[in-house]
């Protein structure tokens, strides 16, 4: 199972629980889940397709996790 269908099937069940907490910020699994998939409609939009390799150059943050999610 890919690691996104794994993080959507603990967001559908615990959407309010911190999923990442970085610089004293917490934020919830609904919360990644929603970025990840608004970052993953561009990149459709854009003509990625499943399978296809996207480069990420991001230092360490949340948007990093949302772009790996994504």
């Amino acid at each position: 199972m890919a690691i996104h269908t794994r993080f959507e099937a603990v967001a559908s069940r615990f959407p309010n629980d911190v999923a990442v907490k970085y610089q004293g910020v917490s934020y919830s699994y609904d919360t990644i889940n929603n970025r990840a998939n608004n970052v993953a409609a561009h990149l459709k939009e854009a003509g990625v397709n499943s399978g296809d390799f996207v480069a990420i150059t991001l230092n360490h943050s949340v948007d990093l996790i949302v772009s790996i999610l994504a």
